[in-house]
């Protein structure tokens, strides 16, 4: 297991006899003093999801930086027929329908740049394209809404009729599992998901109903909510909440005879009780 740094879960790694490397700022071009010989696998998680606002005048500069992580790869493991699974982002999927990248956020732009390199460097290879993960030790707007949800404050969303994608942990590892046990499949890029598509108000409901909350949900026309946002210069945010974004992730469905282990509901459930073990929740 390599890392750019230490943090709290290391002792949870050395208790389930899990070897650790550290090996420092992975964005930055570096030699890894670590031996990847008999290795069959390798499965690159490295990211970096969130842009300072400081960084993102400096686009070019901003996704150069992030790609390192990918070059850090292809400098350090010399066997080129090595395996290796790589963890895109489903935001690519937009890419295909805009032309314009410069209206795509740095995050994704740099995921694509990271896809390519993978391709051209490595001679099998898989690239995994999920949603929004969710499920214990989640962060960042997924994490924000649990709170949001706790805490009772109202939300905008009450009978939103959008459809987003996302996949809960478990069944992404699975996924990952079933690629590593099949050796037949190789360079093929999948768009993965739980398979099902639900609005923002049925899963706040979900979220409310599984930390035993009554969320109170009242309407606000779309346009006003357009507004507000893009007023507070959040329209990244608005798009992550109103917009549709399914992920139709058949083709790994069929190629791996795999379904999801978990229903929305069950993963949202699992994730709410970590929610509330994590805060000491009593209810």
């Amino acid at each position: 297991f390599i890392r750019s740094k230490k943090n709290s879960r290391i002792n949870q790694l050395n208790s389930e006899k899990i070897t650790f490397f550290c090996t420092g700022d992975l964005t930055k071009i570096k030699k890894i003093d670590y031996q990847f010989s008999g290795i069959e696998c390798v499965i690159n998680c490295a990211a970096r999801a969130h842009v300072l606002n400081k960084e993102k005048h400096l686009e070019n500069k901003y996704i150069d930086k992030l790609i390192n992580i990918e070059r850090n790869i292809i400098r350090n493991i010399k066997n080129k027929n090595i395996r290796i699974i790589h963890i895109s982002t489903s935001k690519i999927i937009n890419i295909k329908k805009n032309k314009n990248h410069k209206t795509t956020d740095l995050y994704t732009r740099a995921k694509l740049e990271s896809e390519k390199l993978i391709k051209e460097n490595f001679k099998n290879y898989i690239i995994l394209r999920p949603p929004l993960i969710y499920g214990p030790e989640v962060k960042a707007n997924f994490l924000f809404l649990m709170n949001i949800i706790n805490w009772n404050i109202p939300l905008p969303f009450y009978k939103l009729n959008n459809a987003r994608s996302y996949i809960y942990l478990e069944n992404f590892l699975d996924i990952i599992l079933k690629i590593i046990s099949n050796k037949k499949i190789r360079n093929k890029t999948y768009n993965v998901s739980d398979g099902q598509a639900v609005s923002t108000y049925t899963l706040c409901k979900l979220i409310s109903k599984h930390l035993s909350k009554k969320t109170k949900f009242f309407y606000v026309n779309k346009k006003i909510l357009n507004f507000f946002f893009k007023l507070i210069g959040k329209d990244d945010i608005l798009e992550k909440v109103l917009g549709d974004f399914i992920v139709d992730s058949k083709e790994i469905e069929k190629d791996l005879n795999w379904k999801p282990k978990y229903k929305i509901e069950e993963g949202i459930k699992k994730t709410c009780f970590w929610y509330k073990r994590r805060f000491n929740i009593s209810k």
